[in-house]
């Protein structure tokens, strides 16, 4: 042999250097996956905490057309008198 590494030998370390890559890709899969994980969660709380943001938006302008009411109709009964 002239040091020739035979065909056999380098398909056995294209093997391992594959199987290494996936292990690399694989890792890098399961980091971002958990990070994605974490994003889905933190927008799922700020969905549900802008929910909560609207309702109370939409109550207290609710309370405020209600209070602007009573107002006019008071004015109006004060103008009666």
């Amino acid at each position: 042999m002239d040091g020739a590494i035979p065909a056999n030998e380098r398909q056995i370390e294209h093997f391992k250097f594959l199987l290494d890559q996936m292990a690399d890709q694989q890792e890098a899969l399961q980091k971002t996956n958990s990070q994605l994980s974490q994003l889905t969660k933190d927008f799922a709380a700020a969905v549900e905490k802008s929910e909560k943001s609207s309702r109370t938006a939409t109550w207290i302008a609710i309370s405020a057309i209600v209070i602007a009411a009573a107002t006019s109709f008071i004015q109006i009964g004060v103008s009666f008198l």
